[in-house]
């Protein structure tokens, strides 16, 4: 009897502990659950009709509590229809929350969403407001071509192509599985060029084909691929979406087929593919980097006859004694810094002279490497101490297709310097990059000659463009680096947010930082953090000629406690001003943030619908 009970006792006790460990378990994970952030993977479809209104469907996390939509323009709106749970998780990567939880629910929001006629063509942004806080971004195109969106029709071979009756047109579709294949046909009813071309999500990397049904008498479906493109080129912070030109000589039925180049597949991976004819399709505005965004060490960046306006926006304006102080004495630089930029046009008859043109600095040359091997060369005089700054622009073709390589040499054929950066990696071993921008400051005077070419001297047509900026060194702060774009903030709570400034060709000053539009009760305060130690570098080479001086603030946003949560997020500009000999320069906005307030875990113990109705 005494064993029984003290069974029944010790059994009992034992399941108390557990339901206990249960509870607090389910405490501790509705607690995290609860302060997960929102976040979307997808939207199919992944682009409208401007003055249109039609579904959409976002896939995410944490989405229970949307109560509405925000866009970067204001002609776009949202009405929330509902919300359904999607356990399809397929292959795709999994983007984890600022707090590192994940969660395996995926749900589906379902949206009716409002494009009035004044939205502007192009890339768009959306993002999901909850009482959470607000999302990351997804990419949303507008555009003005019909739309037209898949059936559920299989159509992963040729013979089951699904047909388009009408150009242009905006095809939208999705990639539902890995390895899965779309084909669409098209008949022309006479000879003419399209235009085929591929916006997708981060997951994607489509790629496209053209087949020509050909038959024969073994197999009367066999088709001919006759176009292939997968992207011009792969390189950082360049477009990586196909784009198909295609000039087709006869009338007759074609097919275009849309697929993963690697084979990606999944509920994300939606497309829209667009196809126009060639005389009416515009340029690729919508896929280049954002110009409001400050870059120079770019290939691609745009060097135009005011930059040099531009860089000195960014410094600090020194009186005319000390601005000469500075400069050394650089008697082949004429006229006014401020003025326009001339440029100077390479031609093959100047480069076929004994003697390489004069230039007079600075200058923007423009040319094309138009034959493999093929060297321009021009020459310009400096004085001792004279600091040159040299930028190359590629406009079309560009690194790894077009690699290219600048050599200053004085007239005994000495190399001065390239734009070759050479180090040592952690491996010890010798590494060379070239670079888009390179500084240099001149030991003793004369004449030099610069050299431009294609690193591999084996590559060379008409697309190979050039231009090359040469001109005096302006101290100023470069590109500001902020990871975060928007901000969930709690009250009672501080948030951390790190910027990285670059400082540029010698600038020696301060680079002031400032958060303007914050929330009520909402304080920006600067902040020093410990660094983790490094590894101290084998050999930099000499960086100073190609990268860059970066330093790094930090700014802790608090929140007072008694702050209520807001609806909406708010736009904060992030403003840098450079300082240098107590001057101060122009105050610069260098990038907006979306924040928001969000209530605390102690604020939401009533439940989800009572937070959202506190909203309304």
């Amino acid at each position: 009897m005494d064993l029984s009970f003290n069974f029944i006792r010790n059994l009992k006790r034992g399941c108390i502990a557990i339901l206990g460990l249960v509870i607090v378990q389910f405490s501790c994970l509705s607690a995290a659950e609860y302060s997960s952030e929102p976040i979307i993977h997808s939207v199919f479809p992944l682009g409208g009709q401007i003055g249109q209104t039609f579904p959409i469907k976002l896939r995410g996390e944490y989405l229970n509590e949307s109560y509405d939509l925000w866009f970067d323009s204001d002609f776009i709106s949202a009405t929330i229809l509902g919300l359904e749970t999607d356990s399809t998780s397929g292959n795709n990567k999994v983007q984890e929350t600022k707090s590192g939880i994940n969660s395996k629910l995926i749900q589906v929001l379902n949206v009716q969403l409002h494009v009035l006629r004044g939205a502007t063509p192009g890339r768009h942004s959306l993002r999901v407001i909850t009482t959470r806080g607000i999302s990351n971004s997804l990419s949303f195109w507008i555009h003005t071509e019909p739309s037209y969106k898949e059936t559920n029709t299989p159509h992963e071979v040729v013979t089951q192509s699904e047909q388009l009756d009408f150009f242009p047109i905006a095809v939208h579709g999705v990639l539902a599985n890995p390895g899965e294949v779309d084909y669409y046909s098209f008949e022309l009813l006479k000879s003419e060029a399209l235009i085929f071309q591929v916006h997708s999500t981060a997951l994607s990397d489509t790629a496209l084909s053209l087949y020509e049904p050909i038959g024969s008498w073994f197999d009367p479906d066999r088709s001919h691929r006759i176009a292939f493109n997968d992207e011009p080129i792969f390189h950082p912070d360049l477009p990586t979406e196909p784009i198909l030109e295609h000039h087709f000589k006869k009338s007759g039925k074609f097919i275009v087929r849309v697929s993963g180049f690697l084979g990606e597949g999944g509920p994300d991976h939606s497309y829209f593919l667009r196809i126009a004819r060639a005389s009416s399709h515009k340029n690729r505005d919508d896929l280049v980097p954002d110009n409001t965004i400050w870059e120079e060490r770019l290939w691609t960046r745009p060097l135009q006859s005011n930059y040099i306006k531009k860089l000195q926006l960014r410094a600090v304006n020194l009186s005319s004694k000390q601005d000469l102080s500075k400069r050394g004495s650089s008697a082949n630089i004429e006229g006014d810094l401020s003025a326009k930029i001339p440029s100077f046009y390479l031609r093959e008859t100047d480069q076929e002279q004994s003697v390489p043109p004069v230039i007079t600095l600075p200058v923007l040359l423009v040319g094309k490497i138009d034959v493999p091997g093929d060297i321009d060369q021009v020459r310009f005089s400096a004085k001792v101490g004279f600091g040159i700054a040299i930028e190359i622009e590629t406009p079309n073709k560009t690194v790894p297709i077009f690699n290219p390589y600048i050599r200053v040499t004085d007239l005994q054929g000495e190399e001065v310097f390239t734009n070759v950066h050479s180090f040592l990696n952690a491996n010890t071993e010798i590494q060379k990059q070239i670079k888009p921008k390179t500084i240099h400051s001149f030991p003793r005077s004369g004449e030099f000659t610069l050299e431009i070419r294609d690193i591999t001297a084996v590559f060379g047509d008409s697309f190979m463009d050039y231009r090359v900026l040469i001109r005096e060194q302006v101290p100023h702060m470069g590109k500001i680096h902020v990871e975060d774009d928007y901000l969930n903030l709690i009250p009672g709570r501080s948030t951390k947010l790190n910027v990285i400034t670059d400082q540029e060709e010698g600038f020696s000053g301060s680079i002031a930082l400032t958060l303007e539009g914050l929330p009520p009760g909402v304080r920006a305060l600067t902040a020093t953090e410990s660094d983790s130690d490094k590894p101290l570098p084998v050999n930099d080479g000499k960086k100073d000629r190609y990268l860059a001086k970066s330093r790094k603030a930090t700014f802790v946003l608090i929140v007072n406690k008694d702050v209520k949560p807001t609806r909406f997020p708010v736009k904060v500009r992030l403003l840098a001003q450079p300082v240098m000999n107590g001057r101060l320069g122009i105050e610069t906005p260098v990038k907006e943030l979306i924040v928001m307030v969000v209530a605390s875990n102690e604020d939401n113990n009533l439940g989800a619908n009572d937070s959202v109705e506190s909203f309304r």
